[in-house]
Protein backbone atom coordinates (compact mmCIF):
# COMPACT_ATOMS: atom_id res chain seq x y z
CA UNK A 1 0.00 0.00 0.00
CA UNK A 2 1.30 3.58 -0.82
CA UNK A 3 1.13 6.33 1.35
CA UNK A 4 -1.81 8.82 0.51
CA UNK A 5 -0.08 12.20 -0.20
CA UNK A 6 -1.21 15.19 1.85
CA UNK A 7 -4.01 18.00 -0.19
CA UNK A 8 -2.26 20.65 -2.20
CA UNK A 9 0.99 20.56 -3.85
CA UNK A 10 2.00 16.72 -2.62
CA UNK A 11 -1.70 15.20 -4.41
CA UNK A 12 -1.07 17.22 -7.49
CA UNK A 13 2.42 15.83 -7.67
CA UNK A 14 0.97 12.45 -6.94
CA UNK A 15 -1.48 13.18 -9.67
CA UNK A 16 1.28 13.69 -12.08
CA UNK A 17 3.27 10.80 -11.38
CA UNK A 18 0.19 8.51 -11.43
CA UNK A 19 -1.16 10.06 -14.93
CA UNK A 20 2.50 9.61 -16.36
CA UNK A 21 2.73 5.72 -15.04
CA UNK A 22 -0.84 4.56 -15.08
CA UNK A 23 -2.18 2.21 -18.06
CA UNK A 24 -5.01 3.68 -20.53
CA UNK A 25 -7.83 1.95 -18.73
CA UNK A 26 -6.84 3.50 -15.29
CA UNK A 27 -6.74 6.77 -16.66
CA UNK A 28 -9.69 6.63 -18.79
CA UNK A 29 -11.37 5.45 -16.08
CA UNK A 30 -10.84 8.32 -13.89
CA UNK A 31 -10.00 10.72 -17.03
CA UNK A 32 -6.77 11.56 -16.62
CA UNK A 33 -5.74 11.06 -20.28
CA UNK A 34 -6.46 14.97 -21.47
CA UNK A 35 -6.10 16.23 -17.96
CA UNK A 36 -3.69 19.05 -17.38
CA UNK A 37 -1.84 20.43 -14.33
CA UNK A 38 -4.51 23.02 -13.70
CA UNK A 39 -7.44 20.65 -13.87
CA UNK A 40 -5.90 18.48 -11.66
CA UNK A 41 -5.14 20.71 -9.08
CA UNK A 42 -8.58 21.47 -8.74
CA UNK A 43 -9.57 18.23 -7.91
CA UNK A 44 -11.19 17.32 -4.54
CA UNK A 45 -9.47 15.56 -2.33
CA UNK A 46 -11.86 12.96 -1.76
CA UNK A 47 -12.36 12.13 -5.63
CA UNK A 48 -8.19 12.02 -5.23
CA UNK A 49 -8.23 9.54 -2.41
CA UNK A 50 -10.69 7.58 -4.21
CA UNK A 51 -8.15 7.32 -6.80
CA UNK A 52 -5.49 6.74 -5.56
CA UNK A 53 -6.52 3.97 -2.99
CA UNK A 54 -7.63 2.34 -6.92
CA UNK A 55 -3.97 3.33 -7.94
CA UNK A 56 -2.63 1.66 -4.99
CA UNK A 57 -4.97 -1.58 -5.29
CA UNK A 58 -4.15 -2.37 -8.71
CA UNK A 59 -1.47 -0.81 -10.10
CA UNK A 60 1.44 -3.72 -10.85
CA UNK A 61 4.84 -4.16 -8.58
CA UNK A 62 6.55 -1.91 -11.60
CA UNK A 63 4.06 1.15 -11.60
CA UNK A 64 3.90 1.46 -7.71
CA UNK A 65 8.41 1.41 -7.59
CA UNK A 66 8.23 3.91 -10.95
CA UNK A 67 5.65 5.68 -8.51
CA UNK A 68 8.20 5.43 -5.75
CA UNK A 69 10.86 7.10 -7.83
Amino acid sequence: MLDLPPPGKGMKDALLKIKEIANDGFQKKYKLANAGGNKLAKMKYKDFQTLFEDFSDTASKAEKAKYME
